[in-house]
């Protein structure tokens, strides 16, 4: 399934993937959801380790988008017109 996606489309889920991620950190998502004191998380509050766990979650979406090179394939296929043009990137 990775390789059948296209880049635009990895990206546009990546982008509403991070509006939502800041949608759960901010009013009303995370007065209803994470503002709690109840349960205790390994002794942590519920709404510290809430904010951990997006925060977690966006480190590894992050990880997995730089794995997929996602953004990177779009410089590699402008890098390559350049360096048929010299160093200079086609000016001279």
């Amino acid at each position: 399934m990775l390789a059948t996606m296209t880049n635009a489309r990895w990206t546009r889920l990546a982008v509403a993937y991070f509006l939502l991620a800041t949608a759960s950190l901010v009013w009303p998502l995370f007065s209803t959801f994470g503002n709690h004191v109840e349960p205790r998380v390994f002794g942590m509050p519920w709404s510290l380790c809430y904010v951990l766990g997006v925060v977690t979650a966006n480190a590894v979406v992050l990880l997995g988008l730089y794995f997929a090179r996602v953004v990177d394939s779009r410089e590699v296929s402008g890098a390559d017109g350049a360096e048929e043009h010299g160093a200079a990137g086609g000016r001279r």
